[in-house]
């Protein structure tokens, strides 16, 4: 966030054409949003995230989807929703979402199969649109297949595991520091980071019935937010 700031005051960073804020687990990175939209005098919108997860809560937040979408169209020239393209990234999601479950239930066995900072280099959803998105996820589980089925483990002696609950740390390497003394951290979860079982756009059993594509969008917001606080 203050690396984009200083950017934007310096002058290197483009005008945006428009700003969508969504709320979230940081909150610098909404402010920072709002920030952006102000300096630049640019379009935007805020989204506003309920802390339920039901089905009232999902359509009101489609609600801000279509007036966000609505916004755009009216005011940034060329931008009209794309649909398919939005299905065809969704799959890709529901995809990693599949392989992400089956690493995380991976991390259980004994020895460890995956060091700290692997745990924590998982390629982010800003990347979804890169064609080896998918695939490092393949290949990241094949490898932890393998490991696990050889029983290869990344600690000479392992003593206990821990679990890291927070964001990224920032220029330093506790995960070197704990692994010369034994301690294993499979689990990096920290806001939406998480490996747990998660909704896929076919599944028709968590709100009675099979979502919209803005409905399926709200849900990972929903669960993102939630799981932060």
């Amino acid at each position: 966030i203050q690396v984009e700031l200083g950017l934007a005051l310096s002058g290197d960073l483009p005008k945006p054409s428009y700003v969508a804020i969504a709320t979230g687990e940081c909150m610098p990175i909404t402010y920072g949003a709002h920030w952006l939209a102000k300096h630049f005098q640019c379009p935007s919108y805020a989204l506003d995230v309920d802390l339920e997860d039901n089905y009232e809560s999902l359509r009101y937040l489609v609600r801000q989807f279509e007036e966000m979408i609505d916004l755009a169209e009216k005011e940034v020239p060329g931008v009209k929703y794309d649909e398919a393209k939005h299905r065809a990234l969704l799959e890709k999601v529901d995809q990693v979402h599949a392989y992400e479950q089956q690493i995380y239930e991976l991390k259980r066995a004994v020895p460890c199969p995956i060091s700290g900072k692997d745990a924590l280099r998982m390629a982010g959803p800003e990347l979804i649109e890169d064609p080896r998105y998918v695939e490092y996820y393949r290949l990241f589980l094949e490898e932890m297949q393998e490991r696990v089925a050889r029983g290869i483990g990344v600690l000479p002696e392992e003593k206990m595991r821990v679990m890291w609950l927070v964001s990224a740390p920032f220029y330093a390497d506790p995960f070197s520091f704990l692994e010369k003394r034994g301690v294993a951290m499979p689990l990096y979860d920290a806001g939406a980071a998480g490996g747990e079982e998660t909704p896929s756009l076919s599944d028709e059993t968590a709100y009675g019935r099979k979502l919209t594509l803005l409905e399926f969008e709200a849900s990972l917001l929903n669960r993102g937010w939630r799981r932060g606080t």
